[in-house]
């Protein structure tokens, strides 16, 4: 039980966290903008959706030796797997949402004098936010898992490390404490994205 009440619990669970926030975020907003581009300007869409297409069959953790090579074992090359992981994952989403505006939407706002910067914003962006939130959902999910594999090969601190850590030493209540943290933190921060999802989709249930 040394281990969670000197601190090292509480360690472990900043050091992925943090990890999350900074990677997962950087991630998400990558692939919310560009995604959104892609979505709504066609030559952007040439630009990036071979590079999309080309990622996306990649497993994330298949980046780690050559993140390894270029930029070393610190906590960059953890934070980029997350950033790589999340963008991919969110993008396509993204993608479609902005793909599937209705033309009606977009004529009725022409119709009304709206120029093409306020149709993006006022009426494609807020057509795909559950796709986009979707994707963000999902990108989340992936994100932690990414993250403990990432921690199992090259980390000296993070939940992935204390599972290792377990099994090394055979503690079994170690690992199983990493594995319910790692649940319960996921499972918080996809109910605060369901939240948050709901209330800015409120425009659904008017339409409806």
């Amino acid at each position: 039980m040394a281990k969670f009440s000197d601190g090292t619990l509480l360690t472990a669970v900043w050091a992925s966290l943090s990890r999350i926030l900074i990677g997962y975020t950087i991630g998400t907003a990558l692939a919310i903008l560009i995604g959104s581009l892609m979505g709504w300007f066609r030559y952007v869409e040439y630009v990036f959706d071979p590079i999309v297409e080309c990622m996306r069959p990649v497993p994330p953790l298949a980046y780690i030796p050559l993140i390894i090579l270029w930029i070393g074992i610190g906590e960059e090359s953890r934070i980029l797997v997350l950033v790589i992981t999340s963008f991919v994952v969110c993008i396509v989403p993204t993608f479609s949402g902005m793909k599937q505006v209705p033309k009606v939407y977009v004529e009725a706002a022409r119709t009304l004098g709206a120029s093409e910067a306020t149709i993006f914003y006022k009426v494609a962006i807020p057509f795909a936010v559950p796709f986009i939130f979707a994707g963000m959902r999902v990108g989340m999910a992936a994100s932690w898992a990414t993250l403990v594999a990432a921690e199992l090969v090259a980390a000296q601190s993070g939940l992935g490390y204390m599972l290792q850590a377990g099994r090394r030493f055979f503690d079994t209540s170690l690992v199983m404490v990493g594995i319910f943290c790692i649940g319960v933190l996921a499972f918080i921060m996809d109910r605060i994205f369901r939240t948050i999802q709901v209330r800015m989709s409120r425009w659904e249930e008017v339409s409806k």
